[in-house]
Formats: C-alpha cells, structure tokens, sequence
C-alpha cells in the first residue's frame, strides 16, 4: 500500500516538543493522556473523536488496535491517536469522492530505544518498506511518517529527561462512501500492524 516519509510534517514536529507522558492539552483541556497499558478499558471512553463513529467498522478496528499495540504481546505503545470527520476528497491521490484523515503515534515501550535520532530514522525506514510491500495492490489508503520529538520523563537524567522521538504516523483512506471508508481504513491498520509485527522485534533485538 501507499507510505511515505513526511517531510513538512516531520519539520513541524520540530516545534511541537512534548514529554512522554504529558498531561492535558494546552489548546484543548479535556483532552489528556491516557496509560492505555494499563486502562485499555478507557479507549473507546478516552478518545474522542471515535465517539461519533462508535459502532462503526473504523471505530472498531481503531480499538482493536489499539488494544493490541498497547498489550504486553506487543513492543510498542502510544500516547496520541486522533481522526477527523469525512470530508471530500481533493487529495488528487484517489479518484474516490470520500476521505478519512487522521495521525497515531507509536513508540518503544522500552523508553530507551527512543532515544537517539538514527535509530528513530531507521525504524521508520524499516517499518514504510514493509507497509509499502505488504498488501501491494491496495491503493485505496496511505500512510506517512515522521519523526516527533519527546522527551522521557521516566529516563530522567541529572539535569532534564532524556530526549528521543516517537512516530508520528499520519494515515489518509478512501472511498465513495463512508462504509468503503471505513472498510479501507480497517485494512490500512491491519497492514499497519503487519508491519510493526514484523520490524518491531528486529529492532528490539538489534
């Protein structure tokens, strides 16, 4: 499927720093960071923007992901997930009247390896070659990258906590309808998953 390095949003990231975990969203107080590792009864509660959708085949699969990447079968976590409501779609990447657009952050669960930038950059090249070719002949949904600068509060260090990245994931899907939506954004995070399945141990182990 489709995926991409983001440039412009991973030049953004520059200037949206934040520590890991962070607490309440300046611009929005009602929304806050929530340990889905431990509460991963409080994901569909906790996220917002799947409540207008609750029920739906998107909203389903965004939980079920969810559940996973935070569960201890898994070398992950995250601490952001966001989606917009439908628009039309003037992506001119799709023929499709209908997209679906939102971001996912995924990190370590093992604060270390996020540290450093080199590491950072070869993950994420590691995990777009395997979402690129799995599932080869879906177009119907894309995936960028970048790099967001945190710092780990857990790794505190003598003067500040130690700084490293998360991966910002930026997911795009369409349809002509919002149930096609849906469908393909569903497919897009099973690919997702396929691909941290299979590059996330490597680099755990590396």
């Amino acid at each position: 499927m489709l995926t991409y390095f983001d440039e412009d949003m991973h030049a953004r990231n520059q200037d949206m720093r934040r520590q890991h975990p962070w607490s309440v969203q300046s611009s929005n107080p009602g929304n806050r960071y929530v340990d889905f590792k431990q509460r991963p009864d409080l994901i569909e509660s906790a996220l917002e923007d799947l409540q207008p959708i609750a029920g739906s085949v998107a909203a389903n699969a965004a939980t079920d992901f969810l559940r996973w990447v935070n569960s201890d079968t898994s070398v992950f976590e995250t601490n952001d997930f966001g989606m917009r409501p439908l628009k039309p779609n003037r992506s001119g990447i799709s023929s499709s009247s209908l997209e679906l657009y939102g971001r996912l952050s995924i990190l370590f669960r093992d604060l270390k390896k996020n540290v450093g930038q080199n590491q950072a950059f070869e993950f994420g090249n590691r995990l777009s070659e395997s979402i690129r070719i799995n599932d080869p002949e879906f177009k119907q949904a894309c995936w960028s990258w970048s790099l967001w600068p945190h710092q780990f509060t857990a790794l505190s260090g003598l003067r500040e906590p130690a700084t490293g990245n998360c991966l910002l994931m930026s997911y795009w899907a369409w349809g002509d309808s919002e149930a096609e939506v849906h469908r393909n954004f569903a497919r897009s995070l099973t690919n997702l998953r396929a691909a941290l399945e299979a590059v996330g141990q490597h680099i755990v182990e590396s």
